[in-house]
């Protein structure tokens, strides 16, 4: 199996399948309650972002194919090593594609530092190569994942923190470990 195939298959565990509670906004196709008909989400896949979707008759394949196509390779997925490429996909589904490369940027500085590359932020065939060494390629994903921690820790509102803190800071150790024990 590929990295793609691997992020995906964990997060369409973590997602399952078609629900339509009328209380959560992802449910309803104009993104707020009551707003739209209420179509559902399944395997993440939301009546408020595809709006047109059939969500009761989507297919695992189908999710798959918007996950690869709107997530993946808007990320440029397929250019990083599996154990960042995982991790950006993740970020890009949960908090958005457009956060993902500052987050990136970050990672890949790191990556050159240790790796003797000049630094500049850019994926070269140098850093390439550096991030070919395992132990590089952890250590810009968890990088990554500190960048992905400030965002939600520090630079999200205080509803938000105070509502979603904890429970945030969990997902990111626990990722943080996983990356550790690979």
């Amino acid at each position: 199996m590929g990295a793609f195939d691997d992020a995906f298959a964990s997060y369409y565990r973590a997602e399952g399948d078609f629900n339509e509670d009328p209380d959560d906004n992802d449910n309803w196709t104009g993104g707020i309650l009551g707003a739209g008909s209420l179509n559902g989400t399944k395997y993440g896949i939301s009546a408020a972002r595809y709006p047109q979707r059939d969500i009761v008759n989507l297919t695992r394949e189908d999710a798959a194919a918007i996950y690869k196509r709107d997530y993946w390779d808007r990320i440029g997925g397929d250019a990083l090593p599996p154990v960042l490429a995982v991790e950006a996909f993740d970020a890009a589904m949960t908090h958005g594609v457009g956060r993902v490369p500052n987050w990136l940027r970050e990672a890949i500085k790191l990556a050159q530092e240790l790796g003797g590359v000049p630094v500049d932020g850019v994926m070269g065939p140098q850093t390439k190569a550096a991030l070919g060494n395992p132990e590089i390629a952890r250590a810009a994903a968890l990088e990554f994942l500190a960048h992905r921690a400030r965002f939600l820790m520090c630079d999200l509102g205080q509803q938000q923190r105070n509502a979603t803190g904890l429970g945030w800071s969990r997902i990111i150790i626990e990722r943080a470990a996983a990356i550790g024990a690979a």
